[in-house]
């Protein structure tokens, strides 16, 4: 018997399961949440690393002008092989980098990937 305080664990399935994932509006409200988390982690990056942002976009720059194809994962271990900058507390925290990169035209996201 279930109290107040317990979830019925397959209450998550039966929500899931009732959710139209090909709906626009499911769709936009996963963008929504993407970029929150992605909002968020890049300003604890910063938080605890005064300018972390900007210096990871800097060095993203910097190997995107030096490699022709890379992903975002063989700059993040660049610039840990290399101590350039710690790790981010949340490595989402590489999304905001490489979005602006993509908004500003620096790389292109390759078609199977989607727009980032």
């Amino acid at each position: 018997m279930l109290t107040n305080t317990q979830l019925d664990i397959f209450e998550s399935v039966n929500v899931a399961a009732r959710l139209d994932l090909n709906s626009p509006s499911t769709e936009r409200a996963g963008r929504q949440l993407r970029d929150e988390g992605i909002r968020k982690s890049k300003q604890h990056a910063d938080a605890v690393e005064e300018g972390w942002h900007e210096i990871a976009y800097r060095v993203f720059e910097g190997y995107a002008r030096t490699h022709q194809e890379f992903m975002t994962e063989d700059v993040r271990l660049f610039v840990r092989n290399h101590d350039v900058l710690g790790d981010p507390p949340d490595a989402r925290a590489w999304g905001a980098v490489t979005r602006r990169a993509v908004r500003a035209g620096l790389v292109k996201v390759p078609s199977l990937c989607g727009a980032a």
